[in-house]
């Protein structure tokens, strides 16, 4: 804990005067934000919160409402105490007013100016006061002589209700000063109106039990005198602190050079000096030293050298230091004197820099960094991709650093921030989203919230030294939602599920406790229709009217309890400016409920003409059927997400590990890389390895969709989740916890689920306004018909409450995010992995797609389909050679003809000189004999003559094949061909394109001919064929089609494509197996099946057409709705839409939008 003692100039109404000293106490939180000057006001560091305002605006009401009060009864300790308040309003005023203005002075001359005006609003006030003290005491002497007697009721009832006032206004003031809120003069004013109160009660308890008039007009004057006392020293302080302020003959370069003299000064600026009428000086300036650990004596030194040597008593010295680290600040020793030091700490901060990809990246981040103000030092490792930052947290901030960084193109990673992820239960719609998110928010230390209903989530950054995990997770628990955090150890999805289930479970039991005790009132309610005669006898209501309004407001309690949550969270949101659904349930049956009750009143009264319309049922009917449609939306909600629960079931539990010679089972948690694992038939595979010992055959269909299963042998890689089948395996664990495949997969699939397309931008604004907007017609149409079309009250009332209870903003908040939880959900099953909202929407947008050819429509493994020998060499012989020298080569082409070979059981010899040519072949020597292999323009600089079997060579290039020639150093020996064999799906995906109206490219780095002759087999156009690309230029050839106005998707590996996949529109990764995690790719394929991407396309269009119907749906339900409830159609038809028939609706629309979206799960792919 560190304390320092430094001057504030602040008027202070009230029992203290101008407050010259200030006990600080600066705790751990605020230690690396060092105060801005020496005249920073009371309310700094956020005085302008909304604690202060709300204390402002409750003591404002209160003191009209008092004032009226004391001019109303006469009572002098009232209109006293009035005034007193008045004094509070005033300074909490200038305290907010003091803490808006604090936050954004950089300089202790800038403040100077603000303290003057500060001064000026306190010498306002104090006059004021000055006048209305005067003004009571008078009164008072006047009540003395001619005393009258009080009503002490209405002085007991202010006097309390100013209690309760300025105990609530305290409580926040002191929660405040918690947060590390400066509020003590303001704090000061409400405990002066607290002992106001009490004084009233006094005078109020004397007159009623003694009589004793004269205790009113005294006590108020006594109170006035007080505030005549405060207000004269505010008045006459204030102007003596206006008036003083004379500038000074002083040598301000003689001060400078003296204290730069000091032994740990580095130097001195800013340096300002002021005399006052009473001869004493004041000066400021900022010292900067070498080492923070001199910064007591350099201090002590420098206030004895300006009182020995210059005679200046009063200074404000701030002390500027080299930049630290946070833990450093705790060995500064603060000295303690009358005089005011700031510790101006430069604070280091380290992060982490995304997006720079070269070394000028890393020079402009760096120059932005040193161009901000308050930014001392900044450098930037483009090797570490990390940076370090010296900055004045007076001048800047973190947030603004990272803001003007992000602004060049790159992002700063706070690395003092953790990465967090709370479940959230309860989030109904976007706008709960909202408040979950602004929750978070209002907290310091957070920072990237994103929150999303429909999956049920809230990630963010938090700093763990500035908010504690708890502290957010009450913070989103008092927003009237459940936060889950998982402990360690724990299954944070498995938390997830149980609390949904119990939460569905909750839900359905206050469903039917809500349905059993409703239907009995609904029953009494209509008793008039069905048939008074079925009343038991007692409640009948024509002759006992108060015990049937009794009993339907008895039967309506366990109801209303049921539906608590309506008002605990629905009126608490509206309080807080953010109304959710709950608000409109909640508004609409409470004033259901209000009504019935203060019907009962009137029929107790003797009015019985209130029994045939209680509202009870309205109230009881309402909230039953909104819970009933609660429950199912819940439970349907549930399947939209089978999918990815599916997933995270197949994990297994726990795994058998070979430790120490000895088999041992554990939890798939404790797994490390390196682990040998043993898997026995019938067993899941825990996680990713690859076999070390035995053979097996996996079913992988699960992960990659393949019904057939895979055999493996040892060095064969297997996956987490798949099931071995048959033989007994030990495999070595490769990838654990969050690197698994399994798990890479449902990250990517949650992150899809959880981003927004760009069609719901509409459905997320009119959202935004959408509970306000409904809240504004209901009150329209409740004033018009009531009071301008002259309608009955209940008439009126019932409109206020079906407006209210109709309104359905989850059906539009439902609409987007559930359609594309079941599509990408589908899509998994079907091994496609779609990674976002927006690549799911732009999907079905494609008109023309490019098809890498090697891997995409071959299965890009070439095979040997011949050889022709022009010598006396038989076929045999020349592979035998042929492959000789391939064996050397890791070439896929070379790897073909040498995997013939071996096949064939040929006896490859030994080579000697072998020479890898890059990009035309091979050359190696045999027996003394030197033989090339390769590419006709490698012959060609050997100068060995191959044109008389040029069309041989063409006429196998035409049929898809890639030709080597073969020669020794003399002449052509002969040609082997070999062809990447076409997989057995690609002509009819294609076919299925060309049906979808989908224009197909092929785009390969073969020669035209062969290139050509693979497209003509599968059904592409000759015209649509893009030849001899080289990796890198297959980006332009994207480009060039976009620009002639196409919307294009790229299908490749990810790898070798990653330019031209990034390219385009929509960028698809075929055959990624477990490598899932491909940054290119909009779409992944887990199998190698051009079929795949058809189905991602078909996927996408189906989505797209599901959720604007949704839209559709929840637009005409709202537009049509609405207006119906407000009763339009009344006027033409006589029709008035019944509140009762609103609820049911409004649980229908969201259930309707949930169960259109499940019908996704039974398209045709």
């Amino acid at each position: 804990m560190i304390e320092e003692e430094y001057c504030v100039d602040i008027m202070n109404a009230g029992f203290k005067k101008i407050l010259i000293m200030k006990n600080l106490k600066m705790s751990e939180k605020n230690q690396t934000q060092p105060s801005h000057n020496s005249h920073i006001p009371l309310s700094s560091d956020g005085g302008n919160t909304r604690a202060l305002k709300i204390a402002g605006w409750l003591t404002g009401i209160y003191f009209v409402i008092e004032l009226g009060v004391g001019f109303w009864t006469g009572s002098i300790s009232v209109i006293s105490d009035a005034f007193h308040t008045f004094s509070a309003v005033g300074g909490v005023l200038i305290a907010v007013v003091a803490g808006y203005y604090a936050k954004r002075t950089a300089t202790q001359f800038q403040t100077y100016g603000l303290m003057r005006a500060e001064i000026i609003g306190a010498l306002l006030n104090g006059v004021f006061l000055f006048g209305m003290a005067l003004l009571v005491m008078w009164m008072g002497a006047m009540r003395l002589q001619n005393p009258i007697e009080l009503e002490t009721g209405p002085m007991l009832l202010i006097a309390f209700g100013g209690l309760v006032t300025e105990i609530i206004s305290m409580r926040l003031m002191w929660q405040g000063q918690k947060e590390n809120l400066n509020m003590r003069g303001a704090f000061w004013h409400i405990i002066q109106t607290f002992v106001g109160s009490l004084i009233i009660i006094v005078s109020a308890l004397v007159i009623q039990f003694t009589g004793f008039l004269a205790i009113d007009p005294l006590l108020g004057m006594a109170f006035g005198l007080v505030l005549f006392w405060a207000s004269w020293k505010i008045v006459k302080d204030a102007l003596h602190i206006l008036l003083e302020n004379i500038p000074v003959d002083l040598d301000i370069n003689a001060v400078k050079a003296a204290i730069e003299k000091i032994s740990g000064v580095e130097n001195m600026h800013h340096l300002h000096a002021w005399a006052l009428t009473s001869g004493k000086n004041i000066v400021s300036a900022h010292v900067k030293i070498t080492n923070v650990e001199d910064s007591t004596r350099v201090q002590k030194q420098i206030y004895e050298l300006l009182a020995d040597e210059f005679g200046i008593y009063f200074s404000t010295i701030q002390i500027e230091t080299e930049c630290l680290e946070e833990k450093a600040l705790e060995e500064i020793d603060f000295i303690k004197t009358g005089k005011s030091t700031i510790i101006r700490v430069m604070k280091k901060k380290t992060y982490k820099i995304l997006g720079m990809h070269c070394a000028s990246c890393a020079q402009t981040t760096e120059k932005t960094l040193r161009g901000i103000e308050g930014v001392s030092e900044a450098y930037v490792n483009y090797a570490t991709e990390g940076c370090e930052v010296c900055f004045d947290e007076s001048v800047t901030s973190p947030k603004e650093i990272e803001e003007r960084v992000a602004h060049t193109g790159y992002t700063l990673m706070d690395e003092d921030y953790l990465d967090a992820e709370f479940k959230v239960i309860g989030m109904g719609s976007d706008h709960c989203a909202g408040v979950v998110k602004d929750a978070l928010e209002a907290f310091s230390g957070v920072k990237n919230v994103d929150t999303n209903f429909a999956n049920s989530y809230a990630k963010f950054s938090y700093n763990p030294a500035v908010v504690k995990l708890d502290e957010l997770k009450s913070a989103v628990d008092k927003a009237g939602y459940e936060a889950i955090i998982a402990e360690e150890g724990e299954d944070i999805y498995e938390k997830e599920k149980k609390a949904k289930e119990q939460e569905i479970k909750i839900l359905k039991r206050k469903t039917i406790i809500a349905s059993i005790f409703s239907i009995p009132i609904l029953y009494l309610a209509m008793s008039e229709i069905i048939n008074e005669s079925l009343i038991v006898g007692f409640l009948n209501p024509a002759q006992f009217p108060v015990r049937f309004a009794l009993a339907q407001l008895i039967l309506s309690i366990p109801v209303v309890i049921a539906g608590y949550k309506f008002y605990t969270v629905g009126l608490y949101n509206l309080w807080k400016r953010t109304p959710n659904m709950d608000s409109l349930i909640g508004l609409g049956t409470a004033a259901a409920y209000l009504y019935g009750l203060y019907a009962i009143y009137a029929i107790i009264g003797g009015d019985y003409s209130f029994v045939k319309d209680l509202y009870f049922e309205t109230a009881g009917v309402i909230i039953a059927l909104i819970l009933l449609g609660k429950y199912l939306e819940e439970a349907t909600k549930g399947k939209t997400s089978e999918a990815i629960r599916k997933l995270m079931d197949l994990a297994a539990k726990t795994a058998t590990v070979l430790r120490d010679g000895k088999e041992e089972e554990v939890p798939i948690e404790d797994l490390v890389v390196g682990d040998i694992i043993i898997v026995r038939p019938g067993e899941k595979i825990p996680v990713d390895g690859e076999i070390v010992e035995g053979t097996t055959s996996i079913d992988e269909s699960m992960i990659t969709g393949e019904s057939v299963p895979v055999d493996k042998k040892v060095g064969d890689s297997v996956i987490g989740a798949t099931i071995n089948k048959s033989g007994a395996i030990q495999f070595k664990a490769l990838k654990v916890g969050k690197d698994t495949a399994l798990a890479q997969i449902i990250k990517l699939i949650q992150e899809a689920q959880g981003s927004k397309a760009p069609i719901a931008r509409l459905a997320d604004i009119i959202s935004g306004y959408f509970v306000w907007t409904v809240i504004a017609i209901a009150i329209v149409s409740f004033t018009l018909w009531y009071f301008v079309f002259g309608a009955s009250f209940l008439f009126a009332l019932t409109i206020l409450i079906t407006v209210l209870i109709i309104a359905c903003p989850c059906a539009l908040g439902l609409a987007t995010p559930t359609s594309i939880m079941v599509g990408t959900g589908l899509g998994a099953e079907n091994g496609i992995l779609i990674k976002s909202a927006k690549a799911l929407e732009q999907a079905q947008k494609i008109n023309a797609l490019v098809l890498d050819k090697t891997g995409t429509i071959t299965k890009g493994e070439p095979a040997f389909t011949g050889a022709q020998s022009f010598t006396d060499l038989s076929e045999e012989e020349l592979v035998t050679l042929a492959s000789s020298i391939e064996k050397n080569s890791k070439h896929p082409l070379a790897e073909a003809i040498v995997k013939y070979a071996k096949e064939k059981e040929m006896a490859l010899t030994d080579v000697s000189k072998f020479e890898e040519i890059p990009g035309h072949g091979l050359s190696g020597s045999i027996a003394g004999t030197t033989y090339y292999i390769g590419t006709r323009k490698l012959m060609s600089e050997k100068n060995i003559a191959f044109e008389d079997k040029l069309e041989a060579i063409q006429s196998l290039e035409e049929d898809g094949n890639t030709v080597m020639l073969f020669a020794d150093s003399e002449k052509l020996l002969g040609i082997i061909s070999v062809a990447d064999t076409i997989k057995e799906s690609s002509a009819s995906a294609i076919e299925k394109l060309r049906k979808e109206n989908i224009e197909v490219f092929m785009i390969t780095g073969d020669n035209e001919r062969t290139a050509k002759a693979i497209a003509r087999k599968v059904g592409i156009a000759p015209e649509s064929v893009f030849a001899q690309v080289l990796p890198e230029d297959k980006a332009n050839h994207v480009k060039s089609l976009q620009e002639k106005g196409m919307n294009v998707g790229m299908v490749g590996d990810g790898i070798n494509d990653a330019p031209a996949l990034t390219q385009a529109n929509i960028g698809i990764a075929i055959g990624a197996g477990t490598d899932v995690a491909i940054e290119s790719a909009d779409i992944v394929l887990i199998k190698s099946d051009l079929l795949d991407a058809v189905t991602s396309i078909k996927l996408s269009r189906g989505t797209m057409r599901n959720i604007k119907q949704n839209l559709f749906l929840a637009f005409v339900y709202n537009t049509a709705g609405i207006p119906v409830a407000a009763g339009l159609l009344f006027p033409f038809f006589g029709f008035l839409l019944s509140p009762i028939i609103a609820a049911g609706a409004m649980a229908a629309s969201s259930i309707s939008v949930l169960l259109n979206a499940l019908r996704l799960k039974r398209i045709k792919l």
